[in-house]
């Protein structure tokens, strides 16, 4: 019960906000960037949900989603990604493979005590959650946040350009994250971002693409009109591909892409309420 802690490298995490470094992460800051495994034992449900983080973030960015998942649900989970704690150490090795493996850990631990998870991802976590409704041929339910199947067009030549920028030294990028609308909020995130991990994001996107029409789950899209990142017209092709027979989606107008820490994260928390205590 509580926060798993691991032990994390020497980097330093630092505040992002609107693609800005706003300086080292406080002590409490880190503390959130931690994987989370909680129970409530207060509740009558025994509901589980996962929240899956984004690409180059951590479980700070689902902090928000959390505490109100904490409080409706019987258990609680936010993993770490690998890669995404020792950028220097494992981020130039890691599968998004590795990131599915870890997902899959965390959903098997809630379904051993709970009758059923719901599956919240953002951006790179809806994707995950995708490729973790084809290994598990099906899940309760999943909640899409922003999904990245189609990641920004500067992706599609990673695989090819990635020898060349090596052999010129060049094996990490400024990370450019914190793309949030609210003045107040910010990501936790490192200053730069091995070249390894835009990679694995690229296959782990074009995997989830084909398998979308195969998608037998009850799932929600969350779209957001004024995300910076991705296209808002590619996520909503997206959400026309995905083949599940029970499928809604939803579009919040005061958000950029990190939805949830952004102005509409109360709107997101209602829509989950009703896939953990509701009838859906």
């Amino acid at each position: 019960r509580g926060f798993e802690m691991t032990s994390r490298s020497n980097e330093t995490l630092y505040r992002f906000c609107r693609g800005k470094n706003l300086g080292p992460a406080s002590q409490a800051d880190c503390a959130l960037a931690e994987p989370l495994f909680y129970t409530n034992d207060d509740v009558s449900n025994r509901t589980g949900v996962l929240l899956i983080h984004g690409f180059t973030s951590t479980p700070y960015s689902m902090r928000l989603l959390a505490e109100a998942a904490m409080s409706m649900a019987y258990q609680t989970a936010v993993p770490l990604l690998p890669g995404h704690e020792q950028q220097r150490d494992c981020a130039q090795t890691v599968s998004y493979l590795d990131w599915l493996a870890a997902i899959e850990s965390n959903y098997s631990q809630l379904k051993q005590s709970c009758d059923r998870v719901v599956v919240v991802g953002q951006s790179l976590g809806g994707v995950l959650a995708t490729l973790l409704e084809e290994r598990m041929a099906g899940l309760d339910a999943m909640i899409l946040l922003v999904p990245a199947f189609y990641p920004p067009v500067a992706l599609k030549c990673i695989r090819i350009v990635k020898p060349l920028l090596r052999l010129f030294g060049k094996t990490h990028f400024k990370s450019i994250a914190g793309s949030v609308k609210r003045d107040n909020a910010y990501e936790l995130t490192y200053e730069k971002i091995h070249l390894n991990l835009f990679v694995q994001l690229k296959l782990a996107c074009a995997a989830a693409v084909k398998h979308l029409p195969a998608v037998r789950s009850n799932v929600h899209f969350v779209l957001s009109r004024g995300d910076k990142i991705l296209s808002y017209e590619k996520m909503l092709s997206a959400f026309t591909q995905c083949g599940s027979q029970c499928k809604q989606y939803t579009c919040v107008d005061n958000s950029y892409h990190l939805i949830s820490l952004d102005h509409d994260v109360d709107r997101i928390c209602s829509l989950m309420r009703t896939y953990v205590v509701g009838s859906l």
